[in-house]
C-alpha cells in the first residue's frame, strides 16, 4: 500500500477509502494535522494525491514525516503522493473503532454515491428545498434522499444502546433512592432507641445544634463506610465490565468523584429529618418515657 516495504510474514496494511472535496475537513470540523487539504487544482490531470489520517500515517512511516510519501491505493496501481495528514474519525458511528483512512479528491476518484454536507446556522428543514433545488439546477436526474442533521444522525446511531442506559440510570436512580431510605431508617431507629441518652445530654446541657450534629456524624460514618465499601467493590467489578463501556475509563476520577458526592448528600438529606428530631428531645419527657 505504501512505497515501504513489508517485512516478510506482514501483511500490507489496509484503508478505509473515502472520496472527498475541498472544503470537506473544514466542513466536518477535522483538523488538518500537517501539509494541505485538497483544493479545485487536484483534478484527474493533475498529479494523483491522496490525504492520510494520523493513524495510517503513524503505522506506515512511524517517526518519519509522511508529506511527500507514496501510497497505493483503489485496485493497487494508482500511486498517489500524500499531501496532508488529518486528525483520525469514526466514520461509521461513535461506537466504531479508529481505522486506517485515505482520502482521494472527488475529481480523481469514482464514486456512485456521495453525501453533501453542508454547514449552517439554521436547522436542516429549513435549507432542504434549497438544497435539493440546487442539485437539480446541476444535474435533473441527480437524485437527494435522507437530507437531516448531523445531531439527527447521531442520535439514530445511538438509539439502540440509549435504551439499556436509559434503564441503567432508572435503576441507579431507584437503587440511590431505597438506600437514602434505608439510611433514614436506620438512623431514625437509632434515634429512637438513644432517646434516654439524647434526653441525658440535652438535660446537662448540650444544644439543639449540638444534637442534631451527633446524629449527622453517626449517619456520615455509617455512610463513609458503606461508600468505601462500594468504591472497592466498584472497581473490583470494572474490570470485567470495562469492555462494555464507550468513551470512558472504568477508572475515571470524575465518575466516581460524582458518585461519592450524590451519596454522601443522599446520606445527609437522610439524616437530616432524624438530626432534627433528636434536636427537639425534650429531657424531661425522654426520662420519663425510659424511666
Amino acid at each position: 500500500m505504501a512505497d515501504k516495504p513489508v517485512a516478510p510474514g506482514m501483511t500490507k496494511p489496509r484503508a478505509h477509502q473515502i472520496v472527498a472535496s475541498p472544503g470537506y475537513f473544514a466542513t466536518l470540523g477535522i483538523p488538518l494535522l500537517a501539509g494541505r487539504g485538497f483544493n479545485e487544482g487536484d483534478g484527474p490531470q493533475s498529479e494523483p494525491v491522496a490525504i492520510v489520517n494520523d493513524l495510517l500515517a503513524q503505522n506506515i512511516w512511524p517517526g518519519e514525516n509522511p508529506i511527500g510519501k507514496q501510497i497505493n491505493a483503489w485496485d493497487g496501481k494508482s500511486w498517489r503522493r500524500v499531501v496532508g495528514v488529518v486528525h483520525r474519525v469514526r466514520h461509521g458511528g461513535p461506537a466504531d473503532q479508529y481505522e486506517n483512512q485515505l482520502y482521494i479528491p472527488y475529481r480523481q476518484g469514482n464514486s456512485n454515491v456521495m453525501f453533501l454536507v453542508v454547514r449552517a446556522r439554521v436547522p436542516p428543514e429549513f435549507i432542504a428545498a434549497a438544497i435539493r433545488a440546487t442539485l437539480k439546477s446541476m444535474d435533473p436526474d441527480m437524485p437527494a434522499f435522507e437530507v437531516r442533521s448531523m445531531k439527527a444522525a447521531f442520535e439514530r446511531e445511538t438509539a439502540l444502546p440509549r435504551l439499556p442506559m436509559m434503564l441503567t440510570a432508572g435503576f441507579a436512580g431507584l437503587a440511590a433512592l431505597l438506600a437514602a431510605l434505608g439510611l433514614f431508617g436506620v438512623i431514625a431507629y437509632w434515634v429512637s432507641r438513644c432517646t434516654k441518652e439524647l434526653g441525658i445530654r440535652a438535660a446537662i446541657g448540650a444544644r439543639p445544634a449540638e444534637l442534631r450534629a451527633l446524629v449527622l456524624r453517626q449517619g456520615l460514618r455509617m455512610a463513609a463506610i458503606g461508600i468505601t465499601a462500594g468504591v472497592a467493590a466498584s472497581l473490583t467489578v470494572m474490570r470485567y465490565l470495562g469492555s462494555l463501556m464507550y468513551g470512558m475509563s472504568e477508572r475515571d476520577p470524575w465518575i466516581y468523584s460524582g458518585a461519592i458526592v450524590l451519596a454522601l448528600g443522599t446520606a445527609i438529606i437522610a439524616c437530616w429529618l432524624p438530626a432534627s428530631q433528636a434536636a427537639r428531645v425534650d429531657p424531661a419527657q425522654a426520662l420519663r418515657e425510659e424511666g
